[in-house]
């Protein structure tokens, strides 16, 4: 078995990071894995309800919408630049629905990329 959320920590381990995904998992740092990183919330006022609002709506329309890709892609640029940030952590699913590296034009780590490596390697080593 490949625990995802020890691949994550591994992945970020000493970067400057903000999650992507619900509330839930931002609020908690991932499920508490990056507490004690350099993990950086989306204001819970203004980029944090937006952020989890088009993660919500993406989720629920099962696709990719362009509108939710231009909210989230403002506010990674936004954040990255007030914050110092290294990279936007996507820590859920959906996101694969609208950012690609194809289309994604700020530094970001994919949790489910992340996983799939990892359970190949172990597979295939």
């Amino acid at each position: 078995m490949v625990n995802l959320l020890q691949v994550v920590r591994e992945s970020i381990l000493g970067k400057r990071i903000a999650l992507f995904g619900t509330r839930f998992v931002i609020e908690t740092d991932l499920f508490g894995t990056l507490q004690g990183q350099n993990t950086v919330r989306p204001r819970a006022e203004g980029s944090g309800s937006k952020s989890t609002e088009a993660y919500v709506r993406t989720a629920l329309r099962g696709e990719g919408a362009k509108e939710e890709r231009k909210t989230l892609a403002f506010l990674a640029h936004t954040m990255i630049q007030r914050e110092g940030l290294e990279a936007i952590v996507f820590a859920g699913t959906d996101l694969a629905l609208l950012f690609n590296p194809s289309n994604t034009t700020f530094p970001f780590i994919d949790c489910a990329q992340l996983h799939i490596d990892a359970i190949v390697k172990r597979v295939l080593p």
